[in-house]
């Protein structure tokens, strides 16, 4: 049976560039059934949508070798700079030391003090 959410998707990813045998497959493997993705092609098999009109198979030459053409986006990934994760970690440990200080100041002064006049601060 022929579905709208099917036919909409399949619209779009043509209108994307993919062939409707990759659409296809792809509501397929994403677990719709094969008989309403098939009945839901049928819409597109005269010609090629082309932003919401379709076109004839005799205008449709070229425009079918591009939707056939998937397009293919590599995403570059990013390399983890060992520098900035050395400073990250760094920061860290300077972070916790501070707090471990400044919990020392507030739950024991007197001690803190006495340890600041013994290596001469105060």
């Amino acid at each position: 049976m022929q579905k709208e959410e099917i036919t909409g998707g399949l619209k779009s990813a043509l209108e994307r560039g993919y062939s409707l045998e990759d659409a296809k497959q792809s509501f397929i493997n994403a677990g719709y059934n094969p008989r309403d993705v098939e009945d839901s092609a049928n819409v597109f098999s005269g010609g090629v949508l082309q932003v919401g009109r379709t076109v004839s198979s005799a205008q449709s030459q070229v425009p079918i070798q591009e939707a056939s053409q998937k397009i293919e986006v590599k995403i570059p990934r990013k390399k983890r700079n060992i520098k900035a994760i050395i400073l990250i970690i760094v920061l860290t440990i300077i972070l916790l030391s501070l707090l471990g200080v400044l919990g020392w100041i507030i739950l024991d002064k007197e001690s803190f003090t006495n340890f600041l006049g013994k290596i001469g601060f105060v």
